[in-house]
């Protein structure tokens, strides 16, 4: 076995073998270590290896050129192509870390264990963690790197993370009672990064229990004169709530935590091993209401959804995946198969709102790290009609990006039929052009591209136009021995341009299909108290998992609502819970209901105003509807997951069926948009139309009409 590399790119990028330095110095050798380390573990492509080493000054015989700092490359760390870390790929090149050291990984490694350490209520040994990792920063990073393309690239990313570590440390300190040494390290933050506002909350707290006040209220004060200066905006929500708690001497914001000396280290001095779940439902923001743990929770809120999903990727993977184990198991599964060669198509199967999209993002990821090139693309509603426009959305900026002899490659024999496609958008055939010369010309092109694993993934295929689709239905006998796997997302029954077209590509018995399930109740209440960021009692987060049925896109919507409002999380709060929930979701609501069709609409109306359990023969009849086509408007909107029939069944309503919302609070979104004239002669003609079948009911719906 060669010897053990560690690397280093927090600084100066710096290489040892077995204790000793190895000298790089070529600095474009040192321009391709550097890159292929920040990517470590995945493919860095050859194109992008030469943008980083040249930017627009590309010389001649770049590849040849590459090819040559890679030999040198290997010879200066003592390895070969068979022996070292430096692996070539179809694509390009990577590094594998494997029985090697890097000090970024490390860093974040670091981080990690802190922030589950502070989730455990152990901040002594979160701050010791964030000190190891913070000295792992020796200056600036790639600083003897001359690339300013990658610089450019990874230097805000990195420093990012930087900051977000010295605010977690700060954090922590602060919880343990050392806000006194935290004041000059925060003044000093604010003046060099004056508009990060966590920066500025924890100096406000800081002092402030250094029995400084009037300088915690100064701090705010200055902050909100540069931001209206320099922004025309003010402090944001959260920093104002801690400006009136300082303000008001609000009790909440004295230290208190548990003493938990004994607990910092296992019996060996080792971390605590890390809690998913205690990780996952402790990540989440707070304001200065909460009563322990100020400091930690209060900075965190400071951080804007943008910022998190930038800096702490895993958060919001795991808000935005819960009870997503199973269908992210069989994802990763499905991808190393794919890697073997055992082509495949999974359809991601849903009701609107159940989290496809974010499970597709997550294939997308898996498939990366496992080296796959990923091609994605998107149906549309508004260009179904846009020939081969879901084909373009997958293939056109591979092209596009190829140098020629890529191009000519990829393009090679009968796939060159397809150039046709992608050279102009209204070329002669390229709409709706079906004929098995194009359909072949694709297939070509894609096991072209799928000489290393490939994975193409297509959201939204309901919407796909046909072409697209006929494309799909082609490709899909041909999957077996290519290292591809096709990901779609789709609703189930949404109407297609071509229903048989789309049933064809998935509904084949190869296909594999993956359902999530909305929410559980424990499940909806853990997003409730981490969007929240405080805690929630059980009647509330039940009343919002009733409210959605545990549709994880309806209970964000509701919660967001809920915060902008500023609703108390307890049992006082649900009533006014149920009247904001239908605004929150209205519009939403109303789009779907538009695309499906008047009679989905006004058949809809009528369930609103005669409420859940209502015959669909009374549905009809308000509605105005015709029992015909009331019965295939109600089997469609059972298709889609807006109603159900009572009880519930699998099978399809019937005439005799009764009918009911799937969830209330699409009921209470549809009733609220309808114009009041129409709510009030609803309930006067449900009121006739119940009188002698429901008599009780008719006299609810009398209760609704003005006196005249």
């Amino acid at each position: 076995m060669g010897a053990r590399f560690e690397f280093k790119l927090l600084g100066p990028l710096e290489v040892c073998a077995g204790g000793c330095p190895v000298p790089i110095r070529a600095a474009k050798q040192r321009v391709v270590l550097a890159s292929l380390l920040v990517d470590a573990g995945r493919v860095v492509a050859v194109d992008q290896l030469i943008t980083r080493l040249w930017d627009n000054a590309v010389p001649d015989g770049a590849q040849g050129t590459l090819r040559s700092y890679v030999m040198r490359l290997r010879q200066a760390l003592y390895t070969t192509a068979t022996t070292g870390p430096i692996v070539t790929c179809a694509e390009g090149y990577c590094i594998d870390l494997s029985g090697h050291a890097l000090d970024l990984n490390r860093f974040e490694t670091l981080v990690r264990q802190a922030r589950t350490a502070t989730a455990q209520g152990r901040s002594d040994r979160a701050s010791a963690l964030l000190s190891d990792a913070l000295v792992l920063w020796r200056s600036e990073p790639l600083s003897n790197v001359p690339s300013d393309v990658l610089r450019r690239e990874v230097l805000p990313r990195l420093g990012e993370q930087w900051l977000l570590a010295r605010e977690l440390r700060i954090d922590a300190a602060l919880d343990v009672g050392r806000h006194q040494e935290m004041t000059a390290e925060l003044g000093e933050l604010t003046t060099r990064h004056p508009l990060r506002e966590r920066f500025w909350a924890q100096r406000m707290l800081a002092l402030y229990r250094s029995g400084r006040q009037a300088e915690a209220l100064d701090s705010y004060r200055s902050l909100s004169t540069l931001l209206a200066g320099d922004l025309g905006i003010n402090p944001s929500p959260e920093l104002r709530s801690l400006h009136h708690a300082i303000l008001t001497n609000d009790p909440c914001l004295r230290l208190t935590f548990p003493d938990r000396r004994a607990e910092l280290f296992g019996i060996d001095g080792s971390v605590p091993p890390t809690d998913p779940d205690v990780a996952r439902t402790t990540t989440a923001t707070s304001k200065v209401s909460d009563t322990a743990g100020v400091g930690k929770m209060n900075g965190r809120a400071l951080l804007d959804s943008a910022r998190r999903r930038e800096t702490d990727w895993r958060i919001t993977q795991d808000l935005g995946l819960l009870e997503r184990e199973r269908e992210l198991q069989a994802l990763d599964a499905l991808i190393m198969a794919a890697c073997l060669g055992s082509g495949q198509l999974v359809r991601v199967e849903a009701a609107a709102g159940v989290g496809k999209t974010r499970l597709l993002a997550a294939a997308r990821a898996l498939a990366r790290r496992a080296g796959m090139r990923v091609l994605a693309a998107r149906g549309s509603e508004l260009e179904r009609e846009f020939a081969y426009g879901v084909v373009r959305q997958l293939f056109e900026l591979v092209l596009a990006s190829a140098d020629r002899a890529e191009r000519d490659d990829l393009l090679a024999g009968a796939a060159r039929q397809v150039a046709v496609l992608f050279d102009q958008v209204d070329a002669p055939g390229s709409s709706g052009d079906i004929s098995f010369a194009l359909l072949h010309g694709l297939f070509l092109l894609t096991a072209n591209l799928a000489e290393g694993p490939l994975m193409l993934v297509i959201d939204d295929l309901h919407w796909s136009d046909g072409p697209s689709l006929r494309f799909l239905a082609y490709l899909m006998p041909r999957l077996e021995g290519l290292p591809l796997l096709v990901v779609v997302a789709l609703r189930p029954a949404e109407p297609a341009v071509d229903q048989h077209l789309l049933a064809q590509v998935t509904t084949d018995p190869q296909a594999r299909m993956l359902r999530p399930a909305p929410l559980s109740a424990a499940a909806s209440a853990q997003l409730v108290r981490t969007v929240l960021a405080r805690r929630a009692e059980d009647a509330f987060c039940l009343a919002c998992h009733t409210a959605t049925a545990g549709n994880p896109l309806l209970l964000r919507e509701l919660i967001e609502a809920a915060a902008a409002e500023g609703l108390e999380a307890t049992s006082a709060g649900v009533a006014r819970l149920h009247e904001i929930g239908p605004q929150a979701v209205q519009r939403r609501v109303a789009l779907r209901l538009a695309r499906l069709g008047s009679p989905a609409a006004v058949f809809c109306g009528a369930l609103a105003i005669l409420g859940d359990n209502a015959t669909l023969t009374h549905v009809a009849a308000l509605a105005g509807l015709a029992p015909a086509e009331a019965l295939q408007t109600a089997r469609l909107l059972v298709d889609i997951e807006v109603v159900h029939q009572n009880p519930r069944s699998p099978r399809e309503p019937t005439s005799t069926a009764t009918i009911s919302f799937v969830h209330p609070l699409i009921r209470a979104a549809v009733y609220e948009g309808l114009a009041e004239a129409v709510r009030l002669d609803g309930h006067a003609r449900a009121a006739r139309l119940l009188a002698d079948s429901r008599p009780e009911c008719g006299v609810d719906h009398r209760l609704d009409c003005p006196v005249m």
